[in-house]
Order: C-alpha cells, then structure tokens, then sequence
C-alpha cells in the first residue's frame, strides 16, 4: 500500500469546508465541554398529558410564547419567546411551570461527513482487493442474488434533501399515491399540501430538492438504480425513497428532525436514515424516535466523526436509549476502524464503509465522501433488502438481524456493541433460509475499473482533493511513497490553479524541486519524478483562488 504523509497544514486545507458543520472533530475528550448550538429565540415545549387545548395555549399566554407548530401526536410545541428573554432564561422559567413536563433549546444538528480525500469506487459493495483488502466490503454481489431490492419497501432519507430527478435516483424516487400533484389540496389530509415526494421541513414547501449534496450522496448508497447503464448502484437497485429535507445551510433544528422523522412514521416508512447529528440532548427528538419505536419503524444513525468514545461523550441522537436505533460506525477499506469514527462498546451497534464511498451528488453529479454519515445508509440498504425478502419484519427484529450476522472483525471488539462489521449476504442468507455459500460472478456494469497503466507503468489509486475553492496564503503538502520505485508520475483528473500564482510544486526524495504547475490545465499528467518518493506542494497568494486540484492517483515503474 503506498505510504500517505500530510503536514498539519494540509490536512486543514481538507477539513477546513467541514467546521461550518461539524463540531467537536479531533478535540481531546479529556478536556472538552461541548456546547450544543440551538436557534435563537425559539424554544420546544413538551406539556403534561392532563392538559386540554385550552390549558396549554394558557401556558403559552403565561409565559409570553406564541406557538410556529404543534406535534400533536407527541404533545409538543414549537413556539417563539414574544418578551426579552434570552433562550435558557426562558427555559428556566418554564421549567418552574408544573404544567410543562420539560422545555429545551430548538437543537441544531449537524451532517456526519467529512471531506473527500480519496477515491475507491464502488468496493464497499464488492471489494476484490484492488482497492485495499480482499473482501472487506458487505458482499452486497453474492446478496443480490437473494434480492436486489422491491419498490414496495419504503425508505425515509432525512437529510439536506435528495436529487430526487438525478438520472440515477429518479426511478426510485417515493411517490406519495393519496396526493393529486399541483392542485393546492392536501388530498390525503396528512397536513401537507401537495407532498407528492416528501417534504422540505426546512423550507416549509413540498420541494425538498438537495442544495448541498450530502442527502443525494446517502440516498444513492442506499438505492441508486441498478442495471441502468448509468454511474453507479446502490445496496437496492429498486427501493422507494421518501426525500425529506430538515436540514439547510446550517443544519437541521430540533424541529425540522422531530417533523420529519413524524412524516416519516405516518406516511409509510419503514426504515429512516439519520446521518446526522450533534451534542445537544433532544427531549423532543427522543419522544419522536419513540413515536416511530412504538409503529414499528428501524431508525438508523450515524455514530459521528470526532474519532472519540461515545460511551463517555454523548452524540445524539446516536446515544438515545431507545430499542429501535441502530448506531452505525465507519470502516476503512482494509476492514479497519475508521480514525475518524466515533465508537462505543454499548453506545455504537455495527460499523459499515465508511471511507471513499462514490455515489451520486447534487445536480445529477456523483462524489466521493468519507465519514459515518456514509455508513449509515449501507445499513438502511441492508434494512430494505431484508424487507424485500420478508415485509414483515418489525425494527427490533431487523437490528437483531443486523447486528447478529456482520462479519467479526478484530479492530471492531470493544468499540462496538457486536464487534462486527454489515455482511448483507450473511443477512439475506438468514431473513430467506437459504445459507447457501456466495456464488462467484461479474460484479454489475456501474461498478468501476481503475484508470488503466500504459506501458511499464504501474497504476495506484490514491486520490487526493484541495478544498473547492482553495483557501488563499495557503502553504502545505502531501508525500507519496512508493519503495522500490524508479520513478514517479501523478495523475489529475482536475487542475484549475491562478495561472502565475498559485502552484502545485512536485519535490523529489532529495528536496530537490523538479517540477512546478499553474494554470488552467484541466486532466493532467505530470513529468515522471526520479526516485521512490515525492512530495506534492501546495501553494497559494493572497488573490484570487480557483478551484483547486483533484488528484486521481500515480503511477509508478
């Protein structure tokens, strides 16, 4: 395996992106005290169930609170302090009212990647061992000789929303039936007027469309369309995806999640995955994770991203103690715990891929992203395959099911409650009474072959991605090793840097610079470095910034 080096320096170019929606990464847990971000001015109310309609709007009166939305099936208000108290002022108070049963800050919830570094196609599905190691993926090719999946299975994406018309989403795309598109009528009379495919929670209209891309990146692990001739598969080539956006360009509120997880509930699903998350303690979303508990419904949760225990340090809603959530870890490409995942010998179920996952992305495009938020939605996929076979499964049967018939594997004991890692064979082979032994076959035609080596060249992947833009005054780099080695070349898939200005600098094993890049160059192939060893250098002025660059991989002989 080649030998990846970043400077500090580099490795913030990469994370730099994410601290708009992450809190907390790589903070020693020994020392750090989180403080949960909330929305301002606004609270969430739960009252005591002796309380008539007339005796909780009294309690909002009392308390200067004007109510934004009513859960009724979970006797919670949304509300907006109308006097000069600040949030926990306002929540102290109501805390003293014998009438409440708990007050809290409208939580904000974050998603649970991070940026891509580096490219591995499709193996979380089927490893073959060019990308690391042989068969450390969810032999998803043997399962889907068993199922590949049944659009009578519904799963609900909460998220940023999904690309709900990408090419490779669209057919599998939830179609609310008891809804005539267009007219201004809630024909269903679930309370929302023409949600033919989900909502937008965090808009309030019925286009939960993704701006962002994260939502289309997990609805795609769990179904994009198999045998379609078209980018890449999901762990189900037919499944319905119900699209609901809580999250906007600042994350999800408390309020956002608690409706979109209630929708969820009441319109069919049966699976929801969460690949969100954050430090604040929801009374709120606890009680509507529970509401989807008590009907039967899997929810599915991202462990997180900040590398720490979650035993000792809290992630919600990973970390609630309901019977029907499956927390899900990352893993790497060589079946190794993911050093970014949070673990937990009781707080974290399984892990799943977790590491240079490809799937599709906003605007009919595809991506590569790390973190448990992708991990998540392998283990929704495998949720819904286990549906297609047997419907009537209920949530504590599939997480059962889930966690009993993963791969052991030796980096998962102790930071896991099952130790293993998704094996979604394993699980069909149980759900259908089959055990038979995984049959050998071509892996699907989305699934992608390395660029090839010309020559005597040899081809490694290793993908490497600036922030898009760079960032300006930056300096940093990255060394790859490769022992044996005469020489070596890289290859870029994108090169766009200020012409004059910002470089890409290419350093041999001797500190000698022998090659220097700017400009506008588009896929690129560099001059071969002497040696077993070079160092790519990234460099910036105070201007103007451009794209950056995408590093596919190198080549060596």
């Amino acid at each position: 395996m080649p030998v990846r080096s970043f400077s500090l320096s580099l490795a913030a170019l990469f994370i730099l992106p994410l601290l708009a929606l992450t809190q907390g990464c790589g903070v020693d847990e020994t020392t750090e005290t989180v403080q949960p971000a909330f929305v301002r001015g606004e609270v969430v109310v739960r009252y005591h169930k002796d309380l008539n309609s007339e005796d909780e709007q009294e309690v909002l009166s009392r308390h200067q609170l004007s109510r934004i939305a009513q859960f009724a099936a979970i006797r919670v208000d949304h509300v907006a302090i109308d006097d000069d108290l600040d949030v926990l002022d306002k929540i102290r108070q109501l805390e003293q009212d014998p009438d409440v049963l708990y007050a809290e800050p409208n939580y904000i919830y974050y998603p649970s990647d991070l940026p891509n570094d580096w490219i591995s196609k499709l193996w979380g599905l089927h490893n073959d061992g060019t990308y690391g190691t042989t068969d450390a993926d969810i032999d998803a090719r043997e399962a889907w000789n068993i199922s590949s999946g049944h659009s009578s299975v519904v799963v609900a994406v909460t998220d940023t929303g999904v690309d709900w018309d990408h090419p490779d989403l669209e057919d599998n795309i939830w179609v609310n039936s008891g809804e005539i598109n267009g007219n201004g009528v809630d024909d269903d009379g679930n309370g929302y007027v023409d949600d033919i495919i989900g909502w937008d929670f965090a808009s309030n209209d019925n286009n939960p469309d993704d701006e962002d891309g994260h939502g289309s990146h997990v609805a795609g692990v769990i179904g994009a369309t198999g045998n379609n001739g078209k980018g890449v598969v999901g762990v189900n080539w037919d499944v319905s995806i119900m699209p609901l956006k809580v999250m906007g360009p600042y994350g999800a509120s408390t309020t956002a999640a608690m409706r979109g997880i209630q929708y969820a509930v009441d319109n069919g699903a049966q699976v929801i995955n969460a690949s969100w998350g954050g430090p604040g303690s929801s009374n709120a979303i606890y009680d509507a994770i529970a509401y989807a508990n008590d009907r039967g419904v899997l929810f599915v949760t991202a462990s997180g991203n900040e590398g720490r225990n979650s035993d000792s340090m809290s992630n919600y809603p990973n970390n609630y103690n309901l019977p029907n959530i499956v927390s899900v870890g990352a893993t790497s490409v060589n079946d190794r715990m993911s050093n970014f995942s949070n673990y937990g010998a009781s707080t974290v179920d399984l892990a799943a891929p977790g590491e240079g996952i490809y799937s599709t992305y906003r605007n009919g495009g595809y991506a590569w992203e790390d973190g448990t938020s992708m991990s998540c939605p392998f283990v929704v996929g495998a949720a819904a395959l286990a549906l297609s076979v047997d419907p009537n499964l209920d949530a504590l049967e599939l997480k059962s099911l889930l966690m009993d018939t993963g791969d052991p594997l030796n980096d998962l004991q102790g930071y896991t409650v099952s130790g293993r890692r998704l094996n979604v064979y394993t699980l069909l082979s149980v759900v259908s009474g089959s055990g038979s032994q995984p049959p050998e076959e071509e892996p699907p035609p989305e699934e992608e072959e390395p660029p090839p080596s010309s020559g005597n060249w040899t081809w490694v992947d290793y993908a490497v991605s600036s922030a898009h833009p760079y960032v300006n005054d930056f300096s940093g780099y990255a060394e790859i090793s490769q022992p044996g080695a005469t020489e070596i070349r890289l290859v870029f898939d994108r090169f766009e840097m200020e012409q004059g200005y910002d470089f890409v600098k290419l350093v041999d094993g001797h500190g000698a610079e022998v090659a220097s890049y700017t400009g506008q160059l588009g896929q690129l192939v560099t001059d071969p470095v002497p040696g077993d060893t070079v160092t790519l250098r990234l460099e910036t002025d105070y201007s103007v910034t451009e794209y950056g660059i995408d590093l596919l991989g190198y080549e060596y002989r």
